[in-house]
């Protein structure tokens, strides 16, 4: 009995010796292309009427409500628990925070009209004691 203990000792020393080889060398890392939000070389004018097709809520990926509205002639996004963010339009479906720190690009090949949209945000992350900005993708639904 204490042969067949002492084998299974060795057994599981062993095979945990083998696992922190095999973990080093398995490693694989994927890097993926940097995607970074700037504010578009040309404004487009966009209309009231125009803007009123894409405006209201919409429902994030993540759960949070993301609200795009206008006050006057400026276009705001409301996204829960971040400040309200002013809006320069590229095109009459994509959109650029003023801060550059989110993207919308609304879906506007749906029969029905725009119901989706697509958000890239910025987010900081804590790596090895630095912050990176790291930007994220959301879907939008209405």
């Amino acid at each position: 009995m204490n042969k067949l203990m002492m084998g299974m000792l060795l057994a599981s020393a062993a095979a945990g010796t083998m696992a922190q080889t095999a973990s080093a060398v398995d490693e694989v890392r994927i890097s993926s292309p940097r995607v970074h939000i700037a504010l578009p070389q040309e404004r487009h004018n966009l209309w009231a009427d125009e803007f009123d097709q894409v405006k209201g809520q919409y429902r994030l990926s993540n759960g949070k409500k993301m609200e795009l509205s206008m006050w006057g002639n400026r276009m705001y996004v409301t996204i829960d628990g971040m400040p309200r963010s002013p809006l320069v339009a590229a095109s009459p479906y994509v959109f650029v925070a003023r801060n550059e720190q989110l993207k919308i690009t609304i879906n506007a090949d749906d029969p029905y009209g725009p119901h989706g949209a697509e958000l890239l945000m910025v987010v900081p992350r804590l790596v090895s004691g630095t912050l990176v900005n790291d930007v994220t993708q959301l879907v939008a639904t209405r």
